[in-house]
């Protein structure tokens, strides 16, 4: 019977530690951000490149910091990750108090240190708050680009690159949790027998 609990513990324990979720990182707050151009109808600071990786994802002109360019043929933003990293996703943060529909339609690119491209994805609805790239795999690139496929404003609230930073989180699954009670049920029960 001691045998059996032990099994069970040590089976229990190497289950949970078998288990875990990568943990990503937006590896785009240590960027740098440039863009086509800079609105010049803008006060202050309020519509340079690097507000797009600033960590707020708020998209209220007034009161959150955008990006903005002036009204460039295939206007864009980029970012500059500084070194290569395995992309895993790519989150972009719209305006979202007036003219969100100028963020349409426009191109996500991945592009390797000297601008060549390694993945791009075509978007096409207007107007929406927040939209997720997801490449099939994941693509080693080092510059994310946004670009307009028109003549428009190009403005973001926020663009956050995601790479899994190497390390793991546990996450157990509800039979390790059973397998682990029911390991300590018995040592309980064998203790309990003994004396």
């Amino acid at each position: 019977m001691k045998k059996v609990c032990v099994f069970a513990v040590l089976l229990s324990f190497f289950s949970f530690a078998s288990i875990s979720s990568a943990t990503l990182v937006n590896v785009a707050l240590n960027g740098t951000a440039t863009q086509s151009s800079l609105w010049t109808g803008a006060s202050g600071g309020t519509s340079l490149p690097g507000n797009a990786i600033d960590g707020n994802t708020g998209g209220i002109w007034n009161t959150d910091f955008l990006t903005h360019t002036n009204k460039d043929n295939l206007a864009w933003w980029q970012v500059d990750l500084g070194s290569v990293k395995a992309i895993e996703s790519i989150d972009v943060w719209n305006r979202t108090d007036s003219n969100a529909d100028r963020l349409f339609p426009f191109t996500v690119s991945i592009l390797d240190a000297a601008g060549s491209s390694l993945w791009s994805e075509d978007y096409n609805t207007a107007g929406l708050a927040q939209m997720t790239f997801d490449p099939a795999n994941i693509i080693n690139g080092q510059i994310v680009k946004i670009q307009l496929r028109d003549t428009n404003y190009l403005h973001l609230a926020e663009v956050q690159v995601w790479e899994d930073d190497g390390s793991q989180t546990p996450v157990p699954e509800p039979a390790t949790f059973i397998l682990l009670g029911s390991g300590l049920a018995g040592l309980a029960f064998y203790r309990r027998k003994r004396k």
